[in-house]
């Protein structure tokens, strides 16, 4: 459906709430789908966002941790091994922001860099109860960041949920909740320095 002009308006509301906020912390539950066997994996932790800076801790079933921070000039994308392999290094991504693989992430486009209609259009528009669902293309398309689908809540004006697909269509979807703005955040969880032993890649 056609987007209406309540709903590009409730858009650019949301967006412009986001980038103003001094800072923003929610829960997050990633949900992936994706490789040959369609397989799905959940992990749930906690999302910072600072002024073209983010953090993402999550964890899944199995105690496996992950890590994304954006500190302004890098994205550090950082699994750490399992516990039961001890002498295991810590696997380390540091690719510069403007790098096409990092910056290609939805959630920091919407989030950290600038806001949604900077960097994609709408296609689509539904509305489901107190929701409105916005079908999204990027402007400048790339293997890793081809469509991606952003839920707001109307009544809060808040960021529900976010899915983007690459182009083999493997799914990276997050839920947001308990979301707060303007909390005090420490500057530091925007800082990484990655452990001595690490095997850290430069793509």
């Amino acid at each position: 459906a056609a987007s209406s002009t309540d709903q590009i308006s409730l858009l650019k509301s949301v967006d412009q709430k986001y980038q103003g906020a001094q800072s923003v912390v929610m829960n997050a539950k990633k949900i992936t789908k994706g490789g040959v066997f369609d397989q799905l994996e959940e992990s749930e932790g906690m999302l910072y966002v600072q002024k073209g800076k983010l953090r993402l801790e999550v964890q899944n079933k199995e105690k496996e941790k992950s890590l994304v921070v954006a500190d302004g000039s890098y994205v550090w994308l950082v699994t750490p091994p399992p516990a039961e392999f001890k002498s295991a290094k810590t696997q380390v991504v540091k690719a510069p922001m403007s790098n096409k693989k990092a910056s290609s992430q939805g959630l920091l486009k919407i989030l950290s860099e600038g806001g949604i209609l900077k960097y994609f259009k709408i296609t689509s528009v539904k509305s489901e109860a107190s929701q409105s669902i916005y079908m999204l293309k990027p402007l400048k398309e790339s293997p890793e960041l081809t469509k991606a689908e952003l839920t707001l809540d109307s009544k809060e004006k808040q960021i529900a949920a976010l899915k983007y697909w690459d182009s083999v269509e493997n799914e990276t979807g997050y839920q947001f909740s308990k979301v707060k703005f303007n909390e005090k955040v420490d500057k530091g969880l925007f800082q990484y320095t990655p452990p001595a032993n690490a095997n850290v890649v430069t793509p």
